[in-house]
């Protein structure tokens, strides 16, 4: 918690806000459990109906070709990872995604993003790339995320 506290203090806001949303998709998902008949008293696999949500935290990334990141919650979750992305890809809305189960995991997370842009410059007729690389912070608070959201629904309904 520590950690998290000092990451928000330290979070400039001027402008450096990622997009980002939360979703929740259903999922029924059927699992076999040992149980006793009743009439046999024989044990017997029978298949019951789990009904659950998967919550997904989806951050959109800048356009970039190498990205770092580090992810870390409230209550002691942490992931941080990089990616490298081919110049030549087609697909410029990309997002981050994480699996999170709030109820575990909390629902503050802070997010820092570091993200490479090739700049080419000119030099004496020699094509130099330099590495720039851009931070950007986030603080996310899941319920102000899905309150938002239902707001923007409430409003285009």
């Amino acid at each position: 918690m520590a950690e998290l506290a000092e990451a928000f203090t330290k979070l400039n806001n001027s402008g450096n806000k990622l997009f980002c949303f939360i979703s929740k998709v259903p999922l029924n998902r059927i699992t076999e459990t040992l149980e006793k008949n009743k009439e046999t008293s024989d044990y017997e696999w029978k298949d019951v109906s789990n009904n659950q949500y998967i919550e997904t935290l989806n951050i959109e990334l800048p356009q970039s070709t190498e990205i770092h990141w580090e992810l870390f919650s409230d209550e002691g979750y942490t992931d941080k990872g990089k990616m490298y992305i081919d110049n030549k890809s087609l697909n410029t809305r990309r997002y981050l995604t994480f699996n999170i189960d709030s109820s575990t995991l909390g629902k503050n997370f802070f997010i820092n993003l570091k993200c490479s842009k090739d700049i080419n410059t000119n030099n004496s007729n020699r094509e130099i790339f330099e590495d720039v690389y851009d931070n950007y912070n986030c603080f996310i608070n899941l319920d102000k995320l899905i309150a938002d959201h239902l707001e923007l629904n409430v409003a285009s309904a």
